[in-house]
């Protein structure tokens, strides 16, 4: 665990008892459950687990050690890329030391839609700067409140952002692509599947549009509704 951040592993054992205690309040709660059968009881639990199960591999995964070669060194920074009234929004950026141009990604934490930050992924961020790749990680607003499509008109603006900036951070716009996890990679996915939709594209940012190249999805949730179902 060495290479984990100790608020990482916090937001992840969070996430394990939300889905724990969500669903024994549910059971506790007679007039919800009292016309389940067994087979719709059996039905919910499986699908508890299998959250418990996705959210365990997802810890593993944050706490190993990540098996990319480090052939640079690396600068860290957080710079806000976007502000809404008072409210400043942050990325960590992860910039290697030498000659570029590198390639660059913008990464969107998951964390349910609801929870985490731009330090979710920290340990792979790291590692992908190491190898000689620029990383934006981004904050983004998250219900509860702010609704859709809040969040990805964020995850749009900052892919703008970035790529408007990739040459101060020793890249090039054409480099720019996307990293998402979870529930950030299906934001992530929104965004640059419909990257001039007006409810997306709606914070301005002129000269640059949000449509990307490539982008790397981990255990995306990208059918919500049959997830839910």
């Amino acid at each position: 665990c060495r290479s984990m951040k100790a608020n990482t592993v916090r937001l992840q054992l969070h996430a394990l008892a939300y889905n724990l205690a969500n669903f024994f309040r549910t059971l506790v709660l007679p007039d919800e459950v009292g016309h389940w059968s067994l087979t719709t009881l059996r039905e919910k639990v499986i699908k508890i687990g299998a959250k418990i199960i996705a959210h365990a591999r997802y810890t593993v995964f944050q706490m190993a050690e990540v098996a990319v070669p480090a052939r640079f060194e690396i600068e860290t920074r957080d710079i806000e890329y976007l502000r809404h009234g008072d409210t400043a929004l942050a990325a960590r950026l992860y910039q290697p030391k030498g000659q570029g141009p590198f390639p660059a990604l913008i990464d969107v934490h998951g964390g349910a839609w609801a929870s985490g930050d731009r330090l979710n992924n920290a340990p792979l961020d790291e590692a992908l700067a190491k190898s000689g790749i620029v990383v934006l990680a981004i904050d983004f607003r998250m219900p509860p409140q702010h609704r859709y499509p809040a969040s990805i008109a964020d995850i749009n603006f900052a892919t703008r952002w970035l790529k408007a900036h990739a040459q101060e951070f020793g890249s090039r716009r054409e480099l720019v692509g996307g990293l998402g996890t979870s529930s950030g990679a299906h934001q992530l996915l929104l965004s640059a599947l419909l990257p001039d939709d007006p409810r997306y594209a709606a914070l301005p940012l002129a000269g640059e549009d949000a449509r990307l190249p490539y982008l790397v999805l981990c255990w995306p949730i990208s059918d919500p509704l049959a997830r839910y179902r």
